[in-house]
């Protein structure tokens, strides 16, 4: 579980400090910059840290149910 913690954790400081830094960047090409080019960037940047947590949690709960046989499975009846 202190592998999954760590990796939950690494996700979440990487996607936090992307998605802070998109939405600056998105701040700045709107209100203060002539250079619309950097809204298109800001909008990348917050799409792709919500695809990295998206992926990175998905990894983390594919490998702790292959941990765990059994545990997630229900029965049909």
């Amino acid at each position: 579980m202190k592998t999954h913690a760590a990796m939950l954790n690494a996700v979440k400081y990487i996607c936090g400090t992307l998605v802070f830094l998109g939405i600056a960047i998105f701040s700045y090409g709107v209100y203060v910059s002539d250079y619309q080019e950097l809204v298109g960037i800001g909008v990348g940047t917050v799409m792709s840290a919500a695809f990295i947590w998206i992926m990175g949690t998905f990894l983390v709960v594919t490998e702790e149910m292959i941990h765990k046989p059994g545990e997630g499975k229900r029965s049909v009846l």
